[in-house]
């Protein structure tokens, strides 16, 4: 058997099992697309990811400290561990709490500015969204706050047909368009509400995806974003405000991630990655 097949297959059963079981659905993929950004250097300088040598890591791991924040390049560090121990190799990671420790200490003092978010990367971001109920209400998210320039507790304070508990303003969907009646927020310093008016067509089209994940949802009042089992399924909760921040940082990593593996790699290294 490929071993690739023997990673899939391996990856299954753990999954599977009481141990793997506490790794939440969208933890496993963020390891796989992380996994896909090691096995894609690998193949670049020349070097095996599976089984890994505690050189080629170290290396590795010292070439993204200057790519990515500490915190990102100890995941990356779990995605590669999570990987040998689904195809039964070795890994001990304590090897490389040194490095990981002076990548803290030389890259961690100094806060970076975040970038603003373009149009350009806005497509870029929902273009790698899955197609699962996450990924269309992710979609509708991300276009939905960029169109309307709003804030995180005004777009999860959203509501269809009417006020509820929590909510700070109304959608209401036309064909033109759809119009948001935000209540006071922080940019409302008089405290008289204000109307935002989000046209239909562009691309991406907030209206369109808004329409889309008001329809897979079958959400006709109350809250437009909810909570999201890792099953898939709709929970009534209304999304809380720290979970939209975790929505753009996710589409912006897998936009980071898939956007370095086509530049830097060949056709075809996704068959030597186990995670996939």
């Amino acid at each position: 058997m490929p071993s690739t097949a023997r990673g899939t297959s391996a990856l299954v059963r753990r999954e599977q099992s009481p141990k793997f079981l506490p790794l939440a659905l969208g933890t496993m993929e963020l390891r796989r697309s992380q996994f896909k950004l090691f096995a894609s250097w690998c193949q670049i300088h020349a070097r095996k990811s599976i089984p890994a040598s505690t050189e080629t890591v170290a290396l590795f791991l010292a070439d993204m400290a200057d790519r990515f924040r500490p915190e990102t390049v100890d995941s990356l560090l779990s995605a590669i561990a999570l990987a040998h121990r689904v195809t039964g190799r070795p890994f001990d990671r304590k090897l490389f709490t040194p490095i990981t420790e002076g990548i803290k200490r030389t890259h961690g003092t100094v806060p970076r500015q975040a970038a603003a978010v373009t149009v350009s990367d806005l497509r870029a971001m929902v273009e790698q969204l899955p197609d699962t109920p996450q990924g269309v209400r992710d979609r509708a998210i991300l276009t939905v706050g960029f169109a309307g320039a709003l804030r995180c507790s005004e777009l999860v304070g959203l509501d269809i047909g009417r006020m509820t508990e929590g909510g700070v303003g109304l959608i209401t969907i036309k064909p033109e368009g759809a119009r948001l009646e935000l209540g006071r927020s922080k940019g409302d310093q008089r405290g008289n509400g204000m109307t935002k008016w989000l046209p239909r067509g562009g691309h991406p089209c907030p209206v369109e995806a808004l329409e889309r994940w008001l329809t897979h949802a079958q959400i006709r009042r109350g809250a437009a974003f909810r909570c999201i089992r890792r099953g898939g399924s709709l929970l009534p909760k209304r999304l809380p405000v720290d979970a939209v921040a975790k929505v753009v940082k996710r589409s912006v990593y897998r936009m980071v991630l898939v956007s370095r593996a086509m530049e830097n790699c060949p056709l075809g290294v996704t068959r030597n990655c186990p995670l996939l």
